[in-house]
C-alpha cells in the first residue's frame, strides 16, 4: 500500500499515541527491581504494599495480610497500558487508505480513543500507585467507557471492503463483548464477598490455576485477558497486512475467510470459559491454530517490491510472527502436552510443585510476549504507511522497524529458554538466559527510541507544511 498524505490531526494523534504508550512502558521499567537504586534516588517506595520480592527465585508473593493492592496494582497498570495500546491500534486503523472509515465517525473515534486512553492510564496509574481516591478510579472507569464508546463508533463506521477488513469489524465487536465482560467483573467487586472469593482464587492461581477453577469470576477474568489480548494482537497482524498488500488469488480469499471464522470461534471460546471452564480449549487451541496460519500464509503472499521501509516493514512483520510460532505457539504446545502427564520434553509433569517457579516464569513471559507483539504488529503497521521524507529519515525508520524486531525476537525466545533450559526453578543468578532476555529489550527500546524520533521530525514537517 502506498504511503499517505497526513493532516495535522493525523500527525498529533500518532505522537500522542507513541508517547502515551512509551510511558506507561517506562513506569513499568522504573517499578522493576534492578531500578531499586534509581526509585530511591528519584524519592519513591523501594518496596510497594501487597507484594513481596524473593531475589532469589525472581519472583513476587503477595502479602497475604493484603493481597488486594497488590492485584489492584497489576489491573490497573495493565489496563493502562491496554488502553494505550488499543488508542494507538485506533489510530493506526483509522489512517486513509488504511480502512474505508466515514470521516466524521473516523474523528470522533481519535477523539474519544485519546480521551479513553489519558483517563484510563492517568486515573488508574494514580489511583493503584499513588493514593486510592474514589474519584481517580471513577477517572480510570470514564477513560474505559471512553473507549468503549469510541469502539462503538469505529464498528458503525467501517465499510468493509474485503475480508481483511470483515477481520477488522469482527475483532472490534468481539473487543467489545470482551470489554462488557469485564465490566461484569469489575462491577462485581462491590459485593464483599465475590471480591473476597476472587483475590483469593488469583492467589491459589499463582500456585496452581487448577485450585481457582471452581471460582466463576476467575474463569471471567481469565477467559476476558486470553481473548482481549488474542484479538488484538490478530488485529494488529491484520493491520500489517493491509498495509504491505496481499496478492489476492482465490485460495488467499479463502484463507482469509478462515481467518476470520478462527478468530470468531477463537473469542467465543475464550469468552466460554466462564461458564464451562478448561473444556473451552477443545475449541480454542484449533481456532487459534486456523487462525495464526491463515494469517501468516496471507503474510507470505504479501507484496515484495517497494521501497526501503516497505522492505523492512515485511521482514519485522515475518520476524514478529516466526517468533509468535517459535516462542509462544510450540512451547505452548509443550507445555499443554506435559502439563498433568510427563512427557520426554518436560518430567515431571509441568503442573507439580516441582516446577511451580518455572510455570509462574512461562505464564508471564508468554503474557509480556503477546502484549509485546501487539505493540510491534501496531508500530509496524504505523511505520510503514508513514509518509516518507528523504534518504536518511527512511533509513532511520527502516533501522527502527529491524531492531526492534530483532530485539523483540531475542528477548521472546531467551524467555521461553529461560524456563525451559534451566531447571525447574530459574533464577537470575544461574541462569544464562537472562542477559539474553535484558539484551533483547535494551534492542528493541532502542528500535523504539528511533522511531520516536522520527515520529517527532514527521510531526513537526506536516505542522510546518500546513503553516507554510
Amino acid at each position: 500500500m502506498a504511503p499517505r498524505r497526513v493532516g495535522v490531526w493525523d500527525a498529533v494523534a500518532r505522537l500522542a499515541a507513541f508517547t502515551m504508550v512509551s510511558a506507561v512502558l517506562l513506569w513499568g521499567v522504573l517499578l522493576s527491581p534492578p531500578l531499586t537504586g534509581l526509585r530511591r534516588a528519584l524519592g519513591l517506595p523501594e518496596v510497594l504494599p501487597g507484594g513481596r520480592f524473593n531475589p532469589a527465585t525472581h519472583t513476587f508473593s503477595v502479602e497475604p495480610s493484603n493481597p488486594n493492592l497488590y492485584f489492584a496494582r497489576l489491573t490497573h497498570y495493565y489496563h493502562a497500558l491496554f488502553a494505550c495500546l488499543l488508542f494507538a491500534t485506533i489510530v493506526a486503523a483509522a489512517a486513509p487508505p488504511l480502512l474505508e472509515l466515514r470521516e466524521g465517525f473516523r474523528r470522533g473515534a481519535l477523539v474519544l480513543g485519546f480521551l479513553g486512553a489519558l483517563w484510563t492510564s492517568c486515573g488508574g496509574l494514580l489511583y493503584a500507585y499513588y493514593a486510592r481516591l474514589p474519584w481517580l478510579h471513577g477517572l480510570f472507569i470514564a477513560g474505559l467507557a471512553m473507549l468503549y464508546a469510541a469502539g462503538v463508533l469505529a464498528a458503525s463506521s467501517i465499510k468493509p471492503r474485503d475480508w481483511l477488513d470483515a477481520g477488522v469489524l469482527a475483532a472490534i465487536v468481539l473487543l467489545l463483548v470482551g470489554g462488557a465482560i469485564g465490566g461484569f467483573v469489575g462491577s462485581s467487586f462491590i459485593d464483599h464477598s465475590v471480591r473476597a472469593g476472587l483475590v483469593r482464587a488469583l492467589s491459589l492461581a499463582r500456585l496452581n490455576p487448577d485450585l481457582a477453577e471452581s471460582n466463576p469470576y476467575w474463569r471471567a477474568v481469565v477467559g476476558h485477558e486470553h481473548a482481549m489480548v488474542a484479538i488484538a494482537d490478530s488485529v494488529a497482524l491484520i493491520l500489517v497486512l493491509k498495509c504491505l498488500g496481499v496478492r489476492w488469488s482465490r485460495g488467499r480469499r479463502a484463507a482469509a475467510v478462515l481467518a476470520v471464522a478462527g478468530l470468531i470461534v477463537m473469542a467465543v471460546a475464550s469468552f466460554l470459559v466462564w461458564p464451562y471452564g478448561g473444556v473451552a480449549h477443545e475449541a480454542i487451541t484449533p481456532a487459534s491454530l486456523v487462525l495464526l496460519l491463515c494469517l501468516t500464509l496471507l503474510l507470505a503472499r504479501t507484496m515484495k517490491q517497494g521501497d526501503m521501509v516497505h522492505r523492512s516493514a515485511r521482514v519485522a512483520a515475518v520476524i514478529g510472527v516466526l517468533t509468535v510460532w517459535g516462542a509462544v505457539v510450540v512451547p505452548g504446545a509443550i507445555v499443554a502436552m506435559s502439563l498433568h502427564h510427563p512427557t520426554p520434553f518436560i518430567h515431571p509433569a509441568f503442573r507439580s510443585p516441582y516446577w511451580r517457579v518455572a510455570e509462574n516464569a512461562f505464564n508471564i513471559g508468554h503474557w509480556h510476549i503477546l502484549l509485546a507483539a501487539w505493540g510491534l504488529g501496531v508500530f509496524t503497521a504505523a511505520m510503514a504507511t508513514e509518509p516518507r521524507g528523504g534518504r536518511l529519515r527512511d533509513l532511520a525508520a527502516s533501522a527502527a522497524l529491524l531492531l526492534a524486531a530483532v530485539g523483540f525476537a531475542a528477548a521472546s525466545f531467551a524467555a521461553d529458554l529461560y524456563m525451559l533450559c534451566s531447571g525447574p526453578k530459574p533464577t537470575p543468578t544461574t541462569s544464562p538466559w537472562m542477559p539474553w532476555i535484558e539484551a533483547g529489550l535494551v534492542v528493541m527500546s532502542l528500535g523504539v527510541a528511533t522511531a520516536y524520533m522520527v515520529v517527532l521530525y514527521d510531526t513537526a514537517r506536516t505542522i510546518l507544511n500546513r503553516r507554510a
